[in-house]
């Protein structure tokens, strides 16, 4: 119930809200999501959460994510499609020391994707 509940009042947000929901959790948008890439990349995150840890070992898996043979703790594997939305992104999270600093490198690489190309020749 309390996954419908949370479900329902992302529906009602608005796309940076929905963003600003995904990185809290410690993933990278996609360049240039709308709302319903990110509602459902939100949904994905909420359900990976609320799943059984055996579960989420396969989606890692599904996913080509090295999964170690014991067991993992569910923040590990989190951690695990967290960092893989980074890399999608061209952002080594997990060679950075902080989430913080994959943040501010996220929102330069950002600031540079909103540029038209008039506007790089000038930096150039």
């Amino acid at each position: 119930a309390k996954l419908i509940e949370q479900l329902e009042k992302f529906e009602k947000g608005s796309a940076s809200t929905l963003k600003q929901e995904y990185m809290k959790r410690g993933f990278a948008p996609p360049a240039g999501a709308g709302k319903q890439e990110l509602m459902a990349l939100v949904r994905d995150v909420l359900l990976w959460e609320a799943l059984p840890v055996n579960d989420l070992r396969q989606i890692c898996r599904r996913r080509g994510l090295k999964v170690s043979k014991g067991d993992q703790p569910r923040a590990e594997l989190m951690d695990l499609l967290a960092f893989a939305s980074w890399e999608e992104r061209g952002i080594p999270r997990s060679r950075l020391k902080s989430f913080v600093v994959a943040q501010g490198i996220l929102s330069s690489v950002e600031g540079f994707e909103a540029k038209s190309a008039e506007d790089l020749e000038v930096l150039g």
